[in-house]
């Protein structure tokens, strides 16, 4: 998982592709721990690729939202699919991150985030 930020004004966004699992939970956990150490005080996970996240993965956001709250900063997840926003929902997550939904000019009004049909 490349995991390069695009930092603006003390806000990092990160572009998360494919999963967050324990294959790769302690390499992404460092890269967010590093951004948040290295300057920035907010972490914005653009989620619209993210596919897949289990226990390891969530504690990895876990760990980032207490390290950006240290800074008076917070972690947002911006366009969850709906299988990692179920998980959030799942877990109280959703209450402690910040979600934001933007809505996709390519996809059809209605049409779910993760292309699933129907529900």
């Amino acid at each position: 998982m490349e995991l390069t930020p695009e930092v603006h004004d003390g806000v990092a966004t990160i572009r998360l592709i494919g999963a967050i699992d324990m294959s790769n939970a302690a390499e992404v956990q460092d890269a967010f721990l590093s951004v948040l150490r290295g300057g920035c005080r907010s972490l914005v996970l653009d989620c619209t690729r993210l596919t897949f996240i289990d226990s390891s993965g969530l504690g990895v956001l876990i760990s980032a939202q207490r390290e950006a709250e240290r800074k008076w900063g917070s972690v947002t997840v911006r366009n969850p699919t709906g299988t990692v926003l179920r998980v959030l929902e799942v877990t109280g997550l959703h209450r402690t991150l910040r979600i934001e939904q933007h809505e996709d000019p390519a996809r059809p009004p209605g049409a779910p985030a993760d292309g699933a049909l129907g529900s």
